[in-house]
């Protein structure tokens, strides 16, 4: 019982407060078993869409910078982007030659509008590659909705699972044991048994060697007078 008793592992008072402590109904702790579990595959699922977009949007980023390697992908918004700098410079020039001051150089026009022609014409002969990059730029775009839509979701099934961890914890605040994990719990539960049938056992036994005890100091005191002092103590010999 003793040994049974130190093993009784969470477990630091003695036999009597162990059979009187306050254990949570084996009902209560299924279900709160239930809720951990379904807690945790629900933390588990939503780990696992977040790494799935994470990858794919690791895969999209190498393709758009594979597309990019050979140049500028001459999509509609990088031609408004050359044009509207081109503008830009034209506008300085213009300022200038109605005498005001401005930095702009038709130098700087004539790149400007070379580049956005260049641009312009480029979209024609390149129409493949501005279509792959739109895709995954469209793609890239949705995938990092997603993100933060799951990310969201792992955040919420995380504190799921603390609150349903507080709630196991708090089902066995009564008997003064911080819990372990449910099944370690349904274990411990039969070695708490185990040890109470083996004090029960001890008990029963002592009982039995203390009545004994009383019957055999009974009699030694009826033999005492017959006998010479001093006496030996053991029993054969005050028998003999």
């Amino acid at each position: 019982a003793g040994a049974a008793l130190t093993a009784l592992n969470p477990w630091q008072g003695d036999a009597a407060a162990l059979a009187a402590c306050r254990l949570p109904l084996p009902a209560s702790c299924e279900e709160a078993q239930a809720r951990l579990e379904a807690a945790r595959e629900a933390l588990e699922a939503a780990r696992r869409v977040l790494t799935r977009i994470d990858d794919e949007i690791a895969q999209v980023e190498a393709g758009l910078a594979d597309l990019l390697r050979v140049g500028a992908v001459p999509t509609p918004e990088v031609i408004a982007a050359a044009r509207a700098r081109r503008d830009a410079v034209w506008d300085g020039i213009r300022r200038r030659l109605e005498g005001q001051p401005a930095e702009a150089t038709p130098d700087a026009f004539e790149a400007l509008r070379d580049e956005a022609d260049r641009l312009a014409d480029s979209r024609a002969d390149d129409a493949q590659r501005v279509s792959d990059y739109a895709a995954r730029a469209t793609r890239l775009a949705e995938l990092r909705d997603e993100q933060q839509r799951a990310i969201a979701a792992e955040t919420a099934a995380g504190k799921t699972l603390e609150a349903e961890e507080a709630a196991w914890r708090a089902l066995w605040a009564a008997s003064g044991i911080v819990p372990l994990s449910p099944p370690a719990m349904r274990e411990w539960r039969a070695a708490r048994e185990k040890v109470l049938e083996l004090e029960s056992r001890a008990a029963e036994l002592r009982r039995r060697r203390d009545a004994l005890s009383g019957r055999r100091d009974a009699a030694r005191a009826v033999l005492a007078p017959f006998l010479p002092a001093p006496h030996a103590p053991a029993l054969a010999a005050l028998l003999a």
